[in-house]
């Protein structure tokens, strides 16, 4: 009988043993690999970074690309005096009313003469105030605050008041939008303006309504004091 329990007692604490390397063994969140197992590794970790950075520079990418309806476009020449030619395209689908609006007055002849009033560099320049043609470019070119006449500036417009008209359209760098005397406010008219970097923050607030296609860095060189000498569709 002692012989049969010491024989049972070995084996019992064989299984003991045994079990105790098994679950540390099991334990081991490590264990080791080749050299060349761990060199794949790295390969595939690498592979999966840059296949994350292509896909954000795709993104990125697509949000700052325009994309407008094309059908019905409207191809336009703006000629600034002194500048040069900026190429316009118009998006019907995307601001009927606006864009409506807009061609009715270029077709008029209304833009002849008008002068940016509004030049701020890297962010916009704006024109469309008829009353900016009685006031030479020099003295335009110079007013600031302590002149009268420079608070009544970008309040003049063609009479016929436009309803604010939501656009799905960002503001990116080269687009055309309507200004407004407050965002999504019916206070549009025949004053615009050229997006001269992605201004996404005035998103929502403001009708795009078309984009420069071409003489982007015309639009750059503008000053304060130039004057539309025609602005005629291609």
């Amino acid at each position: 009988m002692r012989s049969i329990a010491v024989v049972f007692a070995i084996v019992v604490l064989a299984l003991g043993v045994s079990f105790v390397f098994t679950a540390r063994k099991d334990l081991n969140p490590s264990p080791m690999i080749s050299e060349a197992d761990k060199k794949d590794r790295e390969q595939a970790v690498s592979a999966k970074k840059s296949d994350l950075i292509m896909k954000q520079k795709r993104v990125a990418q697509q949000a700052s690309s325009l994309e407008a309806p094309k059908e019905g476009a409207l191809a336009l020449t703006l000629t600034v005096e002194g500048r040069g030619d900026i190429g316009l395209e118009l998006y019907p689908k995307a601001a009927p009313k606006t864009v409506a609006q807009f061609m009715q007055l270029v077709r008029s002849g209304f833009y002849r003469g008008v002068k940016f009033h509004r030049v701020e560099p890297g962010f916009v320049v704006q024109a469309g105030d008829p009353k900016t043609r009685d006031i030479e470019s020099p003295r335009l070119a110079a007013m600031d605050a302590s002149d009268p006449e420079f608070l009544t500036l970008g309040i003049g417009g063609s009479g016929k008041p436009l309803e604010f008209e939501p656009c799905s359209l960002p503001c990116l760098k080269g687009t055309l939008a309507m200004a407004l005397t407050s965002p999504q406010s019916d206070t549009g008219d025949s004053q615009f303006f050229i997006n001269l970097n992605d201004n996404r923050n005035l998103d929502g607030d403001y009708c795009v309504f078309g984009v420069v296609t071409s003489g982007l860095d015309v639009a750059a060189r503008i000053k304060r004091g130039d004057a539309i000498t025609n602005l005629a569709a291609k």
